[in-house]
């Protein structure tokens, strides 16, 4: 009964072959996996009307903020937010998954905000290391670890790749990193849509790191 059940919730088959479409073509009623490239359809709209939330990130931030006073940086005309992009074969799409939304980042004055796809967390800002009109990287204190104080770096830089940059975090036990672009450069990009619209699918995998 229980694997009936996933059958019925959870299909684990995923299309591999990816087209471009306009979606005013195709039933989105049923599961299309395509490269949306016009500039007005539903998904790029809901991309773009995206705003940041409070939602989980205010007690991140009292949590680590108790004993600790961050650093406030004039932050001028550098974005403060930003979205995750895949790189695919030879071009860089937004990815607009089937579970959970894409990763969003938040610049503010004294944190820096991760929206991943099923929640968000925050780091505050403990002292400025670069800022420039493209260039950002700053020291950063986490969530405490068995009450231990966590600190790692976060920077965002240019690639050679026009409109796409580098968000990189990085620490004593940790690195990972993200190619990014700011909010203002989304019309920049066609999005590979996962519609998985009557139940959850594997995510696409085809990306290159």
């Amino acid at each position: 009964l229980e694997e009936k059940e996933m059958e019925i919730y959870f299909d684990y088959q995923a299309d591999t072959i990816v087209e471009e479409n306009d979606p005013e073509r195709l039933d989105l009623s049923k599961y299309q996996l395509f490269i949306d490239t016009t500039q007005n359809s539903r998904f790029r709209k809901r991309i773009k009307s995206w705003q940041p939330s409070e939602e989980y990130i205010s007690s991140y931030l009292r949590e680590i903020n108790k004993d600790f006073q961050p650093a406030k940086i004039d932050l001028g005309t550098f974005p403060r937010r930003w979205i995750s992009l895949e790189k695919l074969k030879d071009r860089f799409v937004i990815y607009d998954r089937c579970d959970g939304a894409i990763p969003r980042f938040e610049v503010r004055d004294t944190a820096f905000i991760f929206y991943t796809p099923h929640e968000g967390y925050a780091f505050s800002i403990a002292k400025l290391k670069q800022l420039t009109k493209n260039k950002f990287s700053v020291k950063v204190k986490g969530y405490p670890i068995k009450g231990n104080p966590t600190f790692s770096t976060l920077s965002i830089f240019p690639t050679k790749h026009r409109y796409i940059y580098r968000l990189e975090h990085s620490g004593e036990t940790l690195l990972s990193g993200y190619y990014v672009t700011p909010f203002e450069y989304i019309d920049q990009f066609d999005i590979l849509v996962n519609n998985c619209a009557t139940m959850k699918r594997l995510e696409y995998d085809g990306f290159e790191d």
